[in-house]
């Protein structure tokens, strides 16, 4: 008998040493997940970079881009060409909590004087379609060189994309504050 009891005591010691372990392995586990929860939070900005393969594509293609614009302008005569100047457009940046904005002012060159009446017709399509477009892009797609340029072609892909009388030959950027 006394054998007995001596065995349901070390089952009993053996258990409750099994329950200690576990829930050390769980409180371990929870702390691990915090710190990495924490980690990720605090370095949210660092993890934010412009998708590489989005720049390399753009990077390898400027040779075509430049014939195109080449090929649109000399079928322009330089007398045809007219300049439509654009109200401000000021917006809201997708950085994160929305704190910067971009004011930007700018001037459409176009194929002809049609054109310049179509854009006149349709300036609340056309500013939608710019306004859609700045206020998608960061601070970091904007602020180099080479992303103000991919900002001025995109502009005029879709400003071309609703006139139908003409094109957009260029887009000149009068203004161009960012805070």
């Amino acid at each position: 008998m006394a054998e007995e009891e001596k065995e349901k005591k070390e089952k009993k010691e053996g258990g409750s040493k099994l329950i200690l372990i576990l829930v050390l392995m769980q409180g371990i586990t929870l702390i691990a997940l915090l710190g990495l929860g924490a980690f990720v939070f605090l370095n949210m900005k660092k993890l934010k970079t412009p998708p590489v393969a989005t720049v390399a594509t753009n990077a390898n293609m400027p040779a075509q881009k430049e014939e195109k614009k080449e090929k649109e302008v000399a079928k322009v005569k330089k007398g045809e060409e007219v300049i439509c100047e654009l109200e401000p457009f000021i917006v809201n940046l997708m950085d994160e909590n929305g704190r910067r904005y971009l004011r930007v002012k700018m001037s459409l060159v176009l194929s002809s004087k049609q054109a310049e009446d179509e854009v006149k017709k349709k300036t609340p399509e056309i500013r939608d379609a710019i306004l859609m477009t700045l206020s998608g892009k960061r601070f970091a797609d904007i602020a180099t060189l080479e992303g103000k340029m991919r900002l001025r072609d995109e502009i005029k892909e879709n400003v071309d994309k609703i006139l139908l009388s003409g094109k957009v030959i260029q887009v000149y950027f009068t203004e161009f504050v960012v805070q």
